[in-house]
């Protein structure tokens, strides 16, 4: 039976609730026989770059500048990230890391905040956040 391999994205590694939340996802799953699970972080920086490496919880880095960034080096890092993965989990919406999601026609899954929720209603005249066209 196949893993299925799973890749959380959050913007940065700095200490708050939900960076801490997903290192503790990813550790759970990757204890998880059937899962395989990694985080994308969009820049290299926080406080939980070190407790990721030491906790050997798998993850890189996208070296983004900012939120928009679309230099070919950043593109080639989410990239390689996302194509080997069935799932992206968009903890920190990007439309970078989303656009290439659907690129390589990952299941995508972006959970509702509020947040989230005004960042919809400003960027995007549709729902782009329950795009869920490859989920059965």
């Amino acid at each position: 039976m196949n893993k299925i391999k799973v890749l959380h994205y959050i913007w940065s590694a700095n200490f708050g609730g939900i960076e801490k939340l997903v290192i503790d996802l990813t550790k759970a799953q990757q204890g998880n026989s059937e899962c395989e699970s990694s985080i994308l972080i969009g820049c290299h920086k926080g406080t939980f770059i070190e407790k990721l490496t030491e906790e050997k919880v798998r993850h890189c880095f996208a070296f983004m500048k900012h939120g928009f960034d679309i230099r070919p080096l950043t593109v080639k890092n989410v990239s390689n990230a996302v194509r080997n993965v069935d799932i992206v989990h968009i903890h920190t919406y990007n439309p970078l890391i989303f656009l290439i999601a659907l690129r390589y026609k990952k299941k995508i899954f972006i959970p509702y905040t509020e947040i989230s929720i005004l960042a919809e209603r400003s960027l995007f005249p549709i729902n782009l956040f329950t795009f869920n066209e490859n989920f059965s």
